[in-house]
């Protein structure tokens, strides 16, 4: 399943209630596990991308999340925000061009996020970002 992404957003991880004891619907209702405001990653219009793959491995089903797209900014607001994503463990909420809430990622299942500066000059820069969880229930959607 491949969707464009119409927002992201990110909270610490560590800010978020566990939610391992999940319903089998895959369902849960986000405003019950966050105990703070999420933050938006500001990205560039119609770059944004979430994937989610299934696959079966020896040790069992698991789900490949990724999200990935590119943002451009100023280049020290973003440069710092992109290596707190990089050293943190978040979980992201992402709502898809059609209006879904899908939260990825767990104190247990932390995102893998990476960057790569692609344009810059002395104030603006583009960033390549890509962030990827691993998970055995997959991407949640939020049943607000």
């Amino acid at each position: 399943m491949k969707l464009g992404i119409k927002k992201i957003e990110f909270i610490q991880a560590a800010l978020c209630k566990d939610w391992s004891y999940m319903p089998r619907s895959g369902q849960i209702k986000l405003s019950n596990f966050i105990s703070d405001s999420l933050q938006e990653l500001p990205f560039t219009m119609d770059t944004g991308v979430f994937e989610e793959k299934w696959e079966k491995t020896s040790a069992g089903i698991r789900s490949v999340v990724n999200i990935s797209g590119s943002i451009r900014q100023n280049r020290y607001e973003s440069s710092a925000k992109m290596m707190d994503l990089l050293r943190g463990n978040y979980v992201f909420v992402i709502t898809t061009n059609e209006g879904i809430k899908y939260i990825i990622g767990s104190i247990i299942s932390p995102i893998k996020f990476s960057y790569t500066d692609s344009v810059s000059n002395i104030s603006m820069s583009e960033y390549s970002f890509n962030a990827e969880c691993e998970t055995l229930h997959g991407a949640l959607i939020d049943n607000n």
